[in-house]
Order: structure tokens, then C-alpha cells, then sequence
């Protein structure tokens, strides 16, 4: 069963467009006006390559990923912040 959502902390997922800057502000002042933590998610997967039989397709590094990913959360960090 999974678990229940916790209705003391405000989560918000970015992917650092517009929109979810927008999102992550509103979620913000939410947290603040109900005095609970805000936790902001970001996830990512790794894309589908498709090649054809005897073709070399060279996979993207999902430590690329992982850093791009780090990189929307602390600029999403220093949204709120400022």
C-alpha cells in the first residue's frame, strides 16, 4: 500500500521551465503561509534510444543527468531564497 501524502510538508516538483518556477513559487509561499516545510523534487530518466541492427548508438552518461538535475534544484533553492 503506498503510503499516504504528509500533509504537513509542501512538495513541488521543478524542471526548471517557467512554469515550474511559477509552480515553485506558489508552492513557496504556501509552506510559509502554513508554517510547513516545502520539499522540492526533480527526476529525470534516462531517454530511449532506438538504433538499427549493426548501428553503434552511444548512450547518453546519466551522470549528465544527475548533475543537470542538481543544477534546477539549486537554482530552484536560490528562487525561493531571494
Amino acid at each position: 500500500m503506498p503510503a499516504s501524502p504528509d500533509p504537513s510538508t509542501i512538495t513541488v516538483g521543478v524542471d526548471g521551465s517557467d512554469t515550474g518556477q511559477a509552480a515553485l513559487r506558489w508552492a513557496a509561499e504556501e509552506a510559509h503561509v502554513r508554517g510547513v516545510p516545502l520539499r522540492i523534487v526533480h527526476c529525470w530518466s534516462e531517454p530511449v534510444v532506438a538504433a538499427f541492427p549493426g548501428m553503434v548508438t552511444p548512450l547518453p552518461e546519466p551522470e549528465g543527468f544527475r548533475e543537470a538535475g542538481e543544477a534546477v534544484l539549486t537554482e530552484s533553492e536560490k528562487l525561493i531564497a531571494a
